[in-house]
């Protein structure tokens, strides 16, 4: 499994399919994917805004342990799966309740991706960063 990180708009789409070959046509969004296992076969081979998915699922009353596992089974049923999240931890620490819940579990599952992953790579001005693999 790969992860690339970076801000918003910082490049980590084109990155993906400019600079490791991926086509648009296999990527899935982490905002559209439904909760079900099912929508990762077929010729997916990246999950985009992957920092999405864990919002929506949040927002339906899911843990950050039922959402880590089911991203890990994603990774168990396709261990070369390519991961696109923002790195949405820096800056103002928000008010609103939910979203400190959803900056942190997202941090949290993003620090157990890493640690799994072969390769993390950091996307800052449409340029990446290999930091890890």
């Amino acid at each position: 499994m790969k992860l690339i990180i970076g801000g918003t708009c910082q490049g980590k789409t084109a990155y993906l399919t400019e600079q490791m070959g991926v086509s648009e046509f296999h990527i899935m969004n982490g905002e559209d994917i439904a909760e079900s296992h099912s929508v990762l076969t077929g010729g997916t081979v990246a999950v985009n805004h992957l920092h999405l998915y864990i919002r929506s699922a949040l927002q339906n009353g899911r843990t950050q342990d039922e959402i880590q596992t089911e991203i890990l089974f994603w990774l168990e049923t396709n261990p070369e799966l390519i991961l696109v999240t923002d790195e949405i931890g820096y800056g103002i620490v928000p008010m609103d309740p939910f979203e400190r819940e959803y900056r942190e579990v997202t941090g949290r599952i993003c620090c157990v991706l890493a640690q799994k992953a072969e390769t993390v790579i950091r996307v800052c001005c449409g340029l990446g960063s290999v930091i890890k693999g």
